[in-house]
């Protein structure tokens, strides 16, 4: 099917491994235009730059997203014991103040006592779906969880922060603070 965007990818890996470089790019050229998840078409351009640079050829541009919101990130000394000497997974996650509860972007990050505090960024280039755009939205819900399961949904015993409404745009760096439990 040349529709099947998993099957070009797959296709186009099969005359990488031959080291057929050409026709790789000739397929995943293809399969970029396609593309409208931005998370996915940054990756691609990464392999992309990959064979041109084998084959001597200019690299692609990766987009440039405009920074919406600057955070910074941080534990309470109360839960601190939670993660000590442990590693688990940080979601950092924005959605609608009214709507959908899904969110609308998300930076996922394995993490370690000694990574906090930590400042982040977050653009349309964490966007979730393509036709939901964090730059499309005015104020959105910022929040951060630890979990320990690795479950993209909250369960019971992550480490969570009280979640704040923030207008986008503005230039102040947000202070989240992961200060509960969940229950």
């Amino acid at each position: 099917n040349p529709q099947n965007q998993k099957a070009i990818w797959l296709y186009g890996m099969t005359f990488y491994e031959k080291q057929d470089y050409a026709k790789t790019l000739d397929l995943w050229t293809g399969l970029y235009e396609m593309i409208n998840d931005e998370g996915a078409k940054k990756q691609l351009a990464e392999q992309l730059n990959d064979i041109r640079s084998k084959l001597d050829m200019p690299l692609i541009k990766e987009p440039v997203y405009e920074t919406l919101i600057t955070a910074t990130v941080d534990i309470s000394e109360s839960l601190k014991s939670h993660l000590q000497g442990k590693q688990a997974l940080l979601y950092i996650y924005t959605k609608e103040t009214q709507g959908m509860p899904m969110p609308v972007t998300v930076i996922k990050k394995t993490v370690q006592l000694a990574d906090f505090p930590m400042n982040i960024s977050m653009s349309d280039a964490q966007n979730l779906q393509p036709n939901r755009k964090l730059s499309e939205f005015k104020e959105v819900i910022l929040g951060a969880r630890i979990s320990f399961s690795g479950y993209a949904m909250a369960q019971k015993g992550d480490l969570i922060s009280k979640e704040k409404n923030i207008s986008l745009g503005a230039s102040d760096l947000v202070q989240i603070l992961i200060s509960d439990i969940n229950q």
